[in-house]
């Protein structure tokens, strides 16, 4: 019993490591796109606020998301 028990807790815990780090990957690769959206966007700041303002809702639920799974 205590062999089952241990081998579901290294499945578990490959399964959380994984987890971290595709996530972590996730993180990493939003922050690459931000900056270069903001390098993009320097020359263009009209556009910029107009695409802000037309993308608000969107924006913010994406925002909610980051929140979310930076908290987790």
């Amino acid at each position: 019993m205590t062999n089952y028990f241990g081998n579901k807790l290294k499945d578990r815990l490959t399964y959380c490591r994984d987890w971290k780090h595709s996530i972590d990957l996730h993180l990493a690769n939003k922050e690459i796109t931000k900056k270069a959206d903001e390098e993009y966007y320097k020359t263009r700041p009209f556009l910029k606020i107009v695409l802000d303002i037309y993308f608000f809702p969107y924006n913010l639920l994406k925002f909610l998301r980051y929140i979310r799974i930076r908290h987790e």
